[in-house]
């Protein structure tokens, strides 16, 4: 797969001015957290797949991503009582994209794992006692760590990044320890590249990807 890049310069810049304006607590108020806990990977599965010798799309062809069960964690800085900013990782899951429509019959297309990375900031809201909502925004980064080949050979794919939207809430049980509930909602393109079966005459194909996949994470949060 062939991936196209997204350019990062705002959100970026926009991440560093607001924890940059943001009055810092003092180092006995301030603290780290961890949330850890079980995902869901459900993707979008909106894929157009073409064969550009043929002049563009195949007609019938369809394709869906298969969604995935990994474990997630995210560390993050309380800059303020409300602002913070936390980085997420996971264990790096693998996913198939199978055929559909008028290429169901190729079964497997190909693999790929990768690694899900995103930075956010947040804004937490404190005026709900040990119950503590939160929204956040970043960016996001698929490193993509292997492919391998099915119905489609020499299958290739690239890093992608794009924006992320968070929502979730903690619920304190102390002030060490509690339990969070967390959704993200990322926003991801790919474009997928191989070469057809050789019932196909091997003609190189392509394949759009919207992922945009929705990752829902539960579990414990720790605070040190």
């Amino acid at each position: 797969m062939h991936t196209t890049l997204r350019s990062v310069h705002l959100p970026v810049l926009a991440v560093s001015a607001l924890l940059l304006g943001a009055p810092p607590l003092n180092a006995e108020e301030g603290h780290w957290w961890l949330r850890a806990g079980p995902a869901f990977v459900d993707f979008k599965n909106d894929v157009t797949l073409k064969a550009p010798l043929l002049g563009g799309e195949i007609p019938g062809a369809s394709a869906e991503v298969k969604d995935n069960v990994t474990v997630a964690a995210e560390i993050g800085y309380n800059f303020t009582d409300n602002w913070a900013v936390g980085l997420t990782i996971g264990y790096p899951p693998t996913t198939e994209l199978k055929a559909g429509g008028s290429l169901k019959g190729l079964g497997k297309l190909g693999s790929i794992t990768y690694g899900p990375a995103a930075l956010t900031a947040q804004y937490r809201f404190t005026n709900f006692g040990k119950f503590q909502p939160y929204l956040g925004a970043g960016w996001s980064y698929m490193l993509v760590l292997d492919s391998k080949d099915k119905a489609v050979s020499g299958l290739n794919v690239d890093d992608v990044n794009g924006a992320v939207f968070q929502a979730g809430f903690e619920y304190r049980n102390s002030d060490s320890m509690g339990l969070f509930v967390d959704v993200k909602r990322f926003c991801l393109e790919a474009e997928a590249t191989g070469n057809a079966p050789a019932s196909m005459g091997g003609i190189p194909v392509k394949a759009d990807i919207v992922l945009d996949p929705t990752v829902y994470t539960a579990g414990v949060v720790f605070y040190f």
